[in-house]
Order: C-alpha cells, then structure tokens, then sequence
C-alpha cells in the first residue's frame, strides 16, 4: 500500500469555538468537520493511481505513525475502477 502522510490545515477540533462569547454573551456556533468529511471529493495522486476520493473511515488495522491516524480511503480513477488505499493524517496540532 502508498502511505501519504498529509496534513490537513484551518481544521478547529470538534466544538472549538462552541460556547458562549464572553465579552457579548451571545452564543457563538462553528462550523464542525470530520476528517473523513474533509478526505471526501478531494483528489489522490502517487506514482501509480490518480483519482477522487469517494469513501474514508478510520483503518480498521491501523498503520501506527506517530501523531498521525490512519484512514481506509477509496479512490474512482480517471479509467472508472477502484482501488483502496491508506492515509496518514498528522492531527493534534
């Protein structure tokens, strides 16, 4: 399997932001993504496949790097088939 070891940037941790906005005592909403959310639709390319994502979720034997988490992500080629790959994703910055 390729290993991309990516990192996704302008991503708040879920319920960044919720609450109440102190200095005005309103409250406040944020947008919340997942990352199999922000993985789907965006394109894959290695030496040998290039595609869109159309599926990711958490590997379910994941590959350890350190700080990063492992997705299963299936990519449609430009030539209509399917393949699987994995993804390391830095997170926890």
């Amino acid at each position: 399997m390729e290993l991309l070891a990516g990192k996704l940037k302008n991503v708040r941790p879920l319920g960044y932001n919720c609450g109440i906005n102190k200095t005005k005592g309103q409250l406040m909403s944020a947008n919340v993504y997942t990352i199999e959310s922000l993985l789907v639709g965006k394109t894959y390319r290695s030496k040998t496949l290039t595609g869109e994502i159309i599926s990711a979720e958490i590997h379910p034997k994941a590959v350890w790097y350190q700080g990063c988490e492992s997705y299963l992500v299936e990519i449609r080629n430009s030539n209509g088939g399917y393949a699987y790959r994995t993804l390391a994703v830095k997170v926890g910055e």
